[in-house]
């Protein structure tokens, strides 16, 4: 799954490769499937989110018989990762589990899915991957508000290595705009 201009675009087929990086996913797997090794076209971004999704493809594709190895994925992410890579997330839709590490946190947590509701009138829960511990993770997890999706996107965009890499610049007022967004869609 992944959004593209505004639109979820939900990829249903057996994907080739289960894997998400900063290109999409349809352009990625032409480049892949075409032979593509070298993105010299593309800027630095681009090209390194491809080289990115070629050394796990390369990985995935001598495991993808084997039984789901969360082990083999987080070493597969660490082959690929970037120096400002935030997190890595390893998703294990048989057990319903996502197993996280961040930056700050290299601890391995897992979250049970089946420990949440996710019906349209269930109060929406938030926490911050950075912080949280593998004992008793569903109880690390509060009801989500405008305050604390504040606090998380003041943290990204004012992380100075990211600000380094990106060489972005973000006023508070858009900080502001993006901590309410999602409430636009109440």
């Amino acid at each position: 799954m992944e959004f593209l201009n505004g639109e979820m675009i939900v990829h249903r087929e057996n994907a080739t490769f289960p894997i998400i990086s900063n290109t999409p996913y349809t352009e990625a797997l032409q480049e892949i499937k075409i032979g593509q090794r070298e993105w010299t076209h593309w800027g630095e971004y681009e090209r390194n989110s491809m080289e990115r999704f070629h050394v796990v493809s390369q990985a995935v594709r001598f495991e993808s018989d084997k039984v789901p190895n969360i082990d083999f994925a987080f070493a597969t992410l660490a082959s690929a990762r970037r120096e400002d890579t935030v997190y890595s997330l390893v998703y294990h839709l048989d057990l319903m589990e996502l197993h996280a590490v961040t930056a700050h946190n290299q601890e391995r947590v897992t979250i049970q899915l089946k420990d949440f509701d996710f019906a349209k009138d269930a109060p929406a829960q938030a926490v911050n991957l950075q912080k949280l511990h593998a004992e008793h993770v569903r109880e690390q997890f509060e009801i989500y508000t405008t305050a604390f999706n504040h606090t998380a996107i003041t943290s990204f965009f004012r992380d100075p290595l990211l600000t380094s890499v990106f060489k972005w610049e973000i006023s508070d007022e858009m900080i502001q705009y993006f901590a309410q967004y999602p409430d636009t869609f109440l």
